[in-house]
């Protein structure tokens, strides 16, 4: 009886297998939770989209500020190194850039971050978004626009891919992204090492002829963080997640298309120069 009882008991609890808000914190043990139904407010399609709309509409008019408050300097196409990057820089784009990452470290480790701590994220981000992209148009007419639609492509078939099931988001999908993520952003600290103390020129490994393979790889990383980020909201919908977890959803959907807004313009910045 005991034992059928435990039975019972242990087939009520759907639980979460993986979490990620952000993928490269993907963990298949980070966050577990029961589908049961309680007097708190749970989380819907409906409180994720108002999380994101949020999100994103202050990432956006954080972008357009920053873009206005940008250096009047363009990167040197032939020397795309730390120094010529951060040339001009503002103490408000400094400020941004501290805000962004511990923010951005903060809700990336927490299961349940408050909706203000997001939107501070979305805000010095988007300064952030906006004064690089400045920076980069000014070297490369037309690169944000170009950016900005093949963003949307890239979003709109990771959509596509995962409701259509192409790709099985589990356990080892998990995994598997989460180690090729983490080695990707040990890859790029490194070379930007490497770059800042003189020993590569130029942006480094991204200035060799395995650049632009390696940025459309970090594309590709940023897709798949994307469709592990909507099965999270889909799961996390089924199984009658706390409403606050719709601002962790968030964080990770704007996380990700942030990424690979970045990498695509990296991309088409290294495809000008061999021109």
């Amino acid at each position: 009886m005991a034992s059928q009882q435990t039975n019972t008991q242990g087939s009520s609890k759907s639980r979460m297998p993986f979490v990620s808000g952000g993928a490269y914190m993907s963990n298949s043990s980070f966050y577990q939770a029961k589908a049961t139904i309680t007097d708190t407010a749970v989380m819907t399609k409906k409180s994720v989209n108002r999380a994101l709309d949020l999100s994103f509409g202050i990432l956006i008019v954080f972008a357009f500020l920053g873009w206005i408050a940008s250096p009047k300097m363009a990167i040197n196409s032939n020397d795309m190194s730390v120094n010529s990057a951060v040339h001009g820089f503002s103490g408000m784009l400094l400020l941004a850039i501290i805000l962004s990452l511990v923010l951005g470290l903060i809700a990336a480790f927490q299961t349940m971050p408050k909706p203000v701590l997001v939107l501070g994220y979305s805000a010095a981000e988007g300064f952030l978004v906006g004064t690089i992209s400045k920076t980069y148009e000014m070297a490369y007419q037309g690169i944000v626009l170009t950016a900005i639609l093949a963003t949307i492509a890239v979003v709109a078939a990771s959509f596509v891919i995962y409701r259509s099931g192409l790709i099985k988001v589990n356990q080892k999908f998990m995994k598997f992204l989460s180690i090729s993520v983490l080695a990707y952003v040990i890859l790029s600290v490194i070379n930007l090492i490497l770059v800042a103390i003189g020993s590569m020129s130029g942006a480094g490994i991204f200035s060799t002829s395995f650049g632009p393979l390696i940025s459309l790889l970090a594309i590709i990383l940023g897709a798949l963080m994307l469709v592990s980020d909507l099965a999270v909201i889909d799961q996390g919908i089924q199984t009658g997640q706390n409403i606050q977890f719709s601002w962790k959803c968030a964080f990770g959907i704007m996380l990700s298309v942030i990424w690979i807004y970045f990498e695509i313009l990296r991309l088409l910045a290294l495809f000008n120069d061999r021109r």
